[in-house]
């Protein structure tokens, strides 16, 4: 069924009909995003290795729990899989999961743990660009995971959330996260970027993370862009409300020394749509009717 996935260490593989951001006509330039993930790959475990994001962690996968497919030898599809995380926990219960990713160096590191944890029959890699799947088959997977904010990065989410549809089996699910635009909004105008700030309003881009752009969302419009693709969206889910709300010195501190209370507090929350917006992250559970 997945014959299209031949595991061969990436160190070696050629794409020579590899479509990387620029060749996509009128589509976003992600070769800002290309560079970044490029430099950034070789620490990036250890950069996000604080109390904060394990918080965040626990959070996606306490979100994305409900959804996975009930046989655990079933297909799973990581979009954005970066260095691993999600693909490696999930093969450890079973899953063979077919990972993409835009950036080989993060790929190259996602393969040295998997070959280490000797999981290199349930997982596969690719490099790939979320907005074109072309050489996947349509209605492929029971689950599509695209976490880790790569529809923020890509820009051109209408072509994402299309292809992550397209590979998504009839009734399976697709779980993903971005950035939330209240945040962003926020950052403008502590800085006093007031005419950043209403470009984000018009455009939902922002540009205050200086290494490349990244789109946000309201809930209402994460909802309307899924919904547009043609998914019926179950939930959505605000990742680091309290937590994201305080400063990195203190918020470590906190977070350490109360973690089970921030962890019920923002599974709580997390999912009262009036506090949701104002999270830092929204993630959205999504069936394909």
């Amino acid at each position: 069924m997945h014959d299209f996935f031949i595991f061969i260490p990436l160190y070696f593989q050629e794409m020579p009909n590899q479509k990387f951001p620029q060749d996509h006509q009128g589509g976003a330039d992600l070769r800002n995003v290309i560079n970044y993930y490029r430099k950034k790959a070789l620490h990036y475990d250890e950069d996000y290795s604080e109390w904060y994001w394990k918080l965040y962690d626990d959070l996606t996968w306490n979100f994305l729990k409900p959804y996975l497919p009930h046989k655990n030898n079933m297909r799973i599809l990581d979009v954005g899989a970066g260095t691993g995380k999600w693909a490696i926990k999930l093969a450890q219960m079973g899953f063979y999961v077919d990972c993409l990713d835009i950036s080989p160096e993060m790929l190259k590191i996602a393969e040295k743990k998997v070959k280490y944890l000797d999981l290199e029959s349930n997982i596969t890699f690719q490099i790939k660009d979320i907005r074109d799947l072309s050489n996947l088959s349509d209605n492929s997977y029971d689950l599509v995971l695209a976490l880790g904010d790569v529809i923020s990065y890509c820009i051109d989410d209408s072509l994402a959330v299309g292809e992550l549809y397209r590979v998504t089996k009839q009734k399976g699910w697709c779980i993903a996260s971005v950035d939330s635009k209240f945040i962003y909004m926020l950052n403008h105008i502590k800085y006093n970027q007031f005419k950043a700030l209403k470009s984000v309003e018009q455009t939902s881009i922002s540009y205050f993370f200086k290494k490349h752009p990244v789109k946000t969302y309201t809930p209402q419009e994460l909802q309307n862009l899924f919904q547009n693709a043609g998914f019926i969206v179950k939930e959505i889910c605000g990742k680091s409300i309290f937590s994201g709300a305080l400063r990195k010195k203190m918020r470590e501190k906190k977070i350490s020394e109360n973690y089970e209370l921030f962890l019920q507090l923002e599974m709580k929350y997390g999912r009262d749509p009036s506090f949701i917006g104002q999270a830092g992250h929204l993630q959205i559970s999504a069936q394909k009717s």
